[in-house]
C-alpha cells in the first residue's frame, strides 16, 4: 500500500516545555512528541475503542516485551507461518498485524513500538517559534496571596532567570499507508477539536494544545459557554475574564495550588487530596492552564482521568472545581455591577 507521510501542527494554547534529563529545554525534542503520541494514542484507544492496552510497571511505563510474549512460539514462526499462506490482496503490513493481534500484542506497541519491536512511526519536528520565559516576568502571589516562587524556581528555572519555550509546532509523521488507514486517521480526527496535554511540566500549565493534522478539515471546539469538548475520561472548561489586572504573567501551577487549598479548606483529606492533585511519583488529575491574557484573560481547567487509574474524578466534582476558578472572575464582575 505504500507511503505516508503527513504534516501535524500543534496549536500552542499554552507554550510546550520538551525538556531532556537534565531539564534543560534547548529544543523541541522529537522523542518527547513521539512519546506524546503514543500515550494520548493509549487513552484513545483503551477509553473510546474500548480495547486493551499495555499494563504499566511499578515506574508508570508500558511494561511489555515481544521477546517474552513470543517465547513459546517465535515471532518468525508465525509470521512465516502467515506470509506461507498469504492472501496475494493483502497488504504486507497487515500481515504483520495479524501475526503481533495472534501473540496478543496490544494495539499501541504495535504501532509505537515496544521491546523487541520497532515502531510503525516516524516522526520530524520542524524549527518551532521560540519563546525567552523570564522569572522577573511572573506572578508568584496570585491569587490569593499564594506564593509558588520556591516551587516554580525548583522545577522550572533551576536557578536561572531564564528558560525557553516554544509555540505553534510542525512536525512531520511518516508511517505505512496501512497503519494510517486502518489506526492513526481516525485517532487524529477523533482529538482534531479536542485539548490534550503535550511535552512536559503541564501542571505549570504548559503544553496544552489542539492537535491538527494540516490539509484536513476542522471541527469545533466550544460546547455552549464555558463547556468544551471532551471525552469519557476528561472534562475540559474555560473560565473568561478572571480578575487580574497586573502586567505580569501567572502560571497554572498558581491557580491548582488555589484550587489545592480550597480543597483543603473543604476538609477532605490528605490522601483524596493527593489522589486528585498528584504527588511524588503519581500523575496528577487537575491541570489548569496560565492565564492567558490575550485571550479575555482566560484560563483552562481539565480533569483527566488515566485510563490506567482505578480512582477517578467524577464530573460532580470536575464542575465544583470549576465553580472555584469561576469565582476569581465574579470578582471582577461584581465590581462592574
Amino acid at each position: 500500500m505504500g507511503k505516508k507521510e503527513i504534516t501535524v501542527y500543534l496549536e500552542t494554547i499554552t507554550p510546550l516545555w520538551t525538556g531532556d534529563a537534565w531539564q534543560e529545554n534547548n529544543k523541541v525534542r522529537s522523542s518527547s512528541i513521539l512519546g506524546g503520541l503514543r500515550f494520548w494514542f493509549s487513552v484513545y484507544w483503551k477509553v473510546v475503542k474500548r480495547e486493551e492496552i499495555e499494563k504499566l510497571n511499578d515506574d508508570g511505563v508500558p511494561a511489555v516485551n515481544l521477546e517474552e510474549i513470543a517465547k513459546e512460539e517465535p515471532f518468525r514462526v508465525i509470521a512465516l507461518k502467515h506470509l506461507q499462506y498469504k492472501n496475494v490482496t493483502n497488504d504486507f503490513d497487515e500481515e504483520i498485524d495479524k501475526v503481533l493481534e495472534e501473540l496478543k500484542l496490544p494495539v499501541p506497541s504495535r504501532i509505537f513500538g515496544c521491546t523487541g519491536w520497532r515502531s510503525r512511526v516516524n516522526i520530524r519536528t520542524e524549527p518551532a517559534e521560540e519563546k525567552s520565559f523570564q522569572k522577573v516576568n511572573l506572578e508568584f502571589k496570585y491569587p490569593d496571596d499564594i506564593n509558588s516562587k520556591f516551587w516554580i524556581n525548583k522545577n522550572i528555572f533551576k536557578e536561572k532567570n531564564e528558560s525557553k519555550l516554544y509555540a505553534n509546532v510542525r512536525f512531520k509523521l511518516k508511517t505505512s499507508q496501512y497503519w494510517w488507514e486502518n489506526y492513526l486517521e481516525e485517532f487524529f480526527k477523533f482529538f482534531s477539536d479536542k485539548i490534550v496535554l503535550m511535552g512536559g511540566k503541564a501542571s505549570f500549565g504548559f503544553g496544552f494544545v489542539k492537535m491538527k493534522v494540516e490539509g484536513k478539515d476542522e471541527g469545533t471546539t466550544e460546547q455552549g459557554k464555558n463547556k468544551i469538548v471532551g471525552f469519557d475520561n476528561m472534562y475540559v472548561y474555560k473560565a473568561e475574564k478572571i480578575d487580574y489586572n497586573g502586567s505580569k504573567d501567572i502560571l497554572g501551577f498558581n491557580l491548582k495550588y488555589y484550587l489545592r487549598k480550597k480543597e483543603k479548606e473543604n476538609i477532605r483529606n490528605k490522601q483524596e487530596i493527593e489522589e486528585h492533585f498528584g504527588k511524588q511519583k503519581k500523575a496528577s488529575k487537575v491541570y489548569v492552564s496560565n492565564l492567558l491574557k490575550e485571550d479575555n484573560n482566560s484560563i483552562y481547567l481539565v480533569i483527566f482521568n488515566n485510563p490506567f487509574d482505578i480512582n477517578p474524578i467524577f464530573k460532580e466534582l470536575a464542575e465544583e472545581y470549576f465553580r472555584v476558578l469561576e469565582e476569581l472572575r465574579r470578582r471582577e464582575a461584581d465590581k462592574n455591577v
